[in-house]
């Protein structure tokens, strides 16, 4: 596998191709359709019965693209695979904060991995000087 690090992008080749990380843009459609679509079956797994799904949707892409929060994809082949936000720590502005969330359907190739050295790239190059990690863990309900 060989990794290459440039002009804010992270470009990971292996045996699935090539997986590239850029930034997201809310004015692009294709980024937000494929933040939603990852986002969904999160949304429509939650407790969401008293909240309508486009809610849901309306709420949580403002907050993935609000201003305070630098957005990021992985993609390959225009497929958009993961995505993460870097943000400023509330109480401390020195470290930064990363979420991140990969799609159903390319989990265990390594896109959480690509982003998490991404991240951890971009984090420095806006000047903090450390990383708070945040991670969500969902479990399917047993039968």
């Amino acid at each position: 596998m060989i990794a290459i690090l440039c002009l804010n992008h992270y470009v990971k080749e292996g045996v699935l191709g090539v997986v590239t990380i850029r930034n997201a843009e809310i004015s692009e459609i294709e980024d937000v359709q494929g933040v939603w679509d990852i986002f969904a079956p999160l949304a429509q797994t939650a407790d969401t019965e008293s909240v309508a799904l486009e809610t849901v949707q309306e709420k949580s892409l403002l907050y993935w693209f609000a201003e305070d929060k630098k957005t990021f994809l992985a993609e390959q082949e225009g497929i958009i695979m993961g995505t993460y936000i870097l943000m400023t720590e509330e109480k401390e502005p020195h470290i930064a904060q990363a979420i991140y969330m990969v799609s159903a359907e390319t989990q265990g190739q390594d896109i959480g991995r690509a982003m998490g050295i991404h991240s951890i790239k971009m984090a420095k190059d806006f000047g903090f000087s450390e990383i708070q990690f945040n991670m969500a863990l969902m479990n399917d309900p047993a039968d």
